[in-house]
């Protein structure tokens, strides 16, 4: 029993001045508010750095510009072509023989590696329509001044490659 009720010998650095109820209270308070804030900005900081970033393979470069190139549609032979698409949204140009392909003039939207045509010519009906440059079609650039357009229908693609001549 004795061991229970013996003196304990206290060392002098050791003794602590006594601390309010209330400054434990407002120091803990303190301290939770710095461990929310701490745990938010880890959070933040985290989602940040999570997400995906937009690193397309394919750079995308302006349009705009003289182009001279090969149109090509799977399975069938090349041609000439000849695209010339101006800063107010708008294009021009001439295909192969035959309306081999067909491209006349009307108005283009770029949006990244998309391309929307819209053909405002008047057509005979005497060759196939979809041959027309006209609907959506894809973006792809090597470079600032050569690109591929192309879309694909069923198994049939139609493939334009083309080079900047000027701007």
């Amino acid at each position: 029993m004795r061991r229970y009720f013996q003196k304990r010998t206290v060392h002098p650095h050791s003794l602590r001045k006594p601390v309010a109820f209330s400054t434990i209270f407002v120091t803990g308070i303190e301290t939770l508010f710095q461990m929310k804030q701490l745990v938010t900005t880890l959070l933040i900081a985290s989602l940040l750095f999570s997400c995906k970033k937009n690193e397309s393979a394919d750079p995308v470069y302006d349009l705009l510009g003289r182009y001279r190139g090969t149109f090509n549609r799977t399975g069938m032979d090349s041609s000439q072509v000849t695209v010339y698409f101006k800063d107010n949204h708008t294009f021009e140009g001439t295909g192969g023989p035959l309306n081999y392909p067909a491209i006349c003039s009307g108005s283009f939207q770029q949006n990244g590696t998309n391309l929307a045509v819209n053909d405002t010519c008047t057509w005979t009906a005497n060759f196939d329509w979809t041959l027309i440059f006209d609907g959506n079609y894809n973006l792809s650039f090597s470079g600032e001044n050569s690109v591929r357009i192309w879309r694909t229908n069923g198994t049939l693609t139609d493939e334009y490659i083309l080079t900047r001549i000027t701007r």
